[in-house]
């Protein structure tokens, strides 16, 4: 399962029983922009979290070429995606072994779920302060960690 950014800065507030389980389960993987983004936050353990999370199994990472072709082939322009978002969409499309994407951000789920990315959902309300509350829809069905990678 790859946890994207928000995700991660949530769990990291009130921690999330799937992102531990999963933890736990060592069903997670990472991606090097998502540490990235990580490692830019602000406060005193952005630095430390990053590391974490860096430990984890890396998601084959795509070529720029590769993800600027997937995101011309998947209609991904205009979508309200960013660049980081679109690499992390494909590079669970394309991994070499099914990966699953968690992620509370509506446009994100939206065109992860429309390009055949499986999902599994967040279980607690994201803080609003990072933006991510208006992204959040409890309405969408949950999938448990037992369906990982």
């Amino acid at each position: 399962m790859l946890i994207d950014t928000a995700s991660w800065i949530n769990h990291g507030r009130i921690p999330d029983a799937l992102i531990a389980a999963a933890i736990e389960q060592g069903c997670v993987v990472t991606h090097q922009d998502v540490v990235g983004e990580i490692t830019l936050g602000c406060g005193p353990t952005a630095v430390a979290t990053a590391e974490r999370i860096g430990m984890f199994r890396h998601v084959t990472d795509v070529s720029h070429d590769t993800v600027l072709a997937f995101i011309r082939t998947h209609q991904l322009s205009c979508t309200g995606v960013g660049m980081v978002d679109s690499r992390l969409i494909a590079a669970c499309a394309l991994a070499d072994r099914p990966t699953r994407l968690y992620s509370a951000d509506k446009r994100l789920v939206k065109e992860a779920r429309r390009v055949g990315v499986s999902l599994t959902l967040p279980t607690i309300r994201p803080f609003p302060e990072h933006g991510a509350a208006d992204h959040y829809d409890p309405d969408r069905s949950r999938q448990g960690p037992e369906e990982h990678l």
